[in-house]
């Protein structure tokens, strides 16, 4: 965190040489720009792994792994999904969800049915 820092510092330092002094208005945006940002970036980013696994899906190479997982310290169970597929000879994976799982039925069929609601949720 310091080398991190230091760096930031050092960068700074050299605007402020080279360019005078900055405002940090000028530098920052405020909460609400970032904040906007973020999710313009978070919906461009979920359109494109949709694409990809669509496209991964029609081509009959994709695969969904469910995991379901116990906590013991907070005693709360987890459903996750992770979504594999092969292109041009390479393995990717991406995790869809991890989420508590509050049903008391773990067996197989309700956890297909409560994993297919949260995909195509």
């Amino acid at each position: 965190m310091l080398i991190l820092y230091n760096n930031l510092y050092a960068c700074f330092h050299f605007l402020g040489y080279a360019c005078g002094p900055i405002s940090a208005s000028s530098v920052l945006s405020c909460r609400k720009t970032i904040s906007k940002e973020i999710k313009q970036t978070a919906n461009s980013r979920r359109n494109e792994i949709k694409d990809v696994l669509i496209n991964a899906a029609r081509d009959r190479r994709l695969t969904l792994s469910p995991d379901l997982w116990s906590d013991g310290y907070k005693k709360t169970s987890y459903l996750g999904c992770t979504a594999h597929w092969v292109h041009n000879w390479k393995l990717y994976s991406f995790e869809l969800f991890c989420l508590p799982y509050r049903q008391p039925n773990k067996k197989a069929p309700n956890i297909l049915k409560v994993n297919f609601h949260l995909i195509t949720s």
